[in-house]
């Protein structure tokens, strides 16, 4: 009885040992003979095909397309309406001079709250110190190019152009410029305003400037896009 009872019990505790060892390579935690977990993490739902409210974002079948800038400019061309006179302000923007040379930069700005479009030459007309229409000085249309010649001789000059100009598109606030050059000097008649109407309009602003202008054609451009007011 003696040696029975210590082999029982050594049996026992054999078969415990190894009912413990089953349990935990079987087990949830049982991890694999390289010593990493020997199962993967569970794949999500929607990884696999399915959907997830807890998804951090959706794939979509097409990317977003974007819409060419000269495009969309075309078409809020197209929707514009013409500037009227009553939407619009003038104002100096510039001022540039080179010897007898002068030129100004004027622009119209768009006060409405609506886009409204815009293109082509200005009409200016001159009034003397005594009111009255200057008549004798030619208002010639040339590029900007070639006004930027006369006010800077060493630029080679671009041909004058009368033709139609493209349109110019004023935002709300947002203003197209035009420039005009002339030659000055100490004894050249006086103009104390200057007439200016916008393209298509008969409305005229009158700008107070007080400037000398001696022989020869009064250069104007047609408008181009300006900066913001």
């Amino acid at each position: 009885m003696k040696l029975f009872l210590p082999s029982l019990f050594a049996g026992a505790a054999l078969s415990f040992t190894a009912l413990l060892m089953t349990g935990c390579t079987n087990g949830p935690h049982a991890r694999a003979s390289g010593g990493s977990a020997a199962l993967a993490p569970e794949t999500p739902a929607y990884a696999k095909g399915g959907t997830s409210p807890n998804a951090p974002y959706s794939v979509l079948d097409s990317q977003p397309k974007l819409l060419v800038r000269s495009a969309a400019l075309a078409t809020d061309l197209a929707q514009a309406q013409p500037c009227t006179a009553g939407e619009l302000a003038i104002s100096e923007v510039a001022a540039n001079l080179e010897g007898n040379h002068r030129s100004a930069t004027l622009g119209f700005v768009n006060r409405s709250d609506a886009p409204c479009k815009i293109g082509g030459y200005p009409e200016i007309r001159l009034l003397d110190t005594n009111n009255q229409v200057v008549a004798n000085v030619a208002i010639e249309k040339v590029s900007a190019t070639s006004l930027v010649a006369g006010v800077a001789p060493n630029t080679v000059a671009a041909a004058s152009t009368t033709s139609a100009t493209a349109q110019v598109l004023l935002a709300p606030r947002s203003e197209a410029d035009f420039q005009i050059g002339w030659t000055t000097g100490d004894s050249c008649p006086e103009i104390a305003q200057i007439l200016v109407a916008a393209p298509g309009t008969h409305h005229t602003f009158v700008l107070h400037r007080r400037i000398a202008i001696c022989a020869g054609p009064i250069q104007i451009t047609a408008l181009q896009p300006g900066g913001v007011s």
